[in-house]
């Protein structure tokens, strides 16, 4: 199996992940963003996804839903990298877990957890930390 997201669209909004369903995204908005950027190639201006996704709302209304949404996709992301790691190391790929550390650290750069992992890892692929 490989490590890609899997969306499926028809009977419901359903992510999966090596074939397992994933933590699902509250809000029918937020499922919408999700799917549209996973589509996307490049950057998309905030404002223009706040009018696409949001448009029922005051424009300060708008802007705080889009910014709480962006929020859980973050975190939901991070959860995300924080198991899929912890998966790799239990069966041993000391380097995919730390491939999948970095790449939360690029995206919470002062999360604590994640340099411990990531210093042990360092240490068990034979590097020095």
């Amino acid at each position: 199996m490989t490590d890609r997201l899997e969306v499926r669209l028809l009977g419901g909004v359903t992510f999966l992940l090596k074939g397992q369903p994933v933590k699902s995204l509250p809000t029918r908005a937020s499922q919408a963003l999700m799917i549209f950027l996973l589509h996307q190639n490049r950057p998309v201006e905030r404002e223009r996804l706040i009018d696409m996704f949001y448009q029922v709302s005051t424009p300060k209304q708008a802007a705080a839903n889009f910014r709480s949404t962006l929020s859980r996709l973050r975190l939901l992301a991070m959860e995300g990298m924080q198991k899929q790691a912890a998966i790799y190391e239990q069966t041993g790929d000391y380097w995919a877990a730390l491939h999948t550390i970095n790449q939360l650290l690029a995206v919470e750069p002062l999360l604590e957890e994640a340099h411990r992992a990531k210093m042990m890892l360092l240490v068990r692929t034979g590097q020095r930390p």
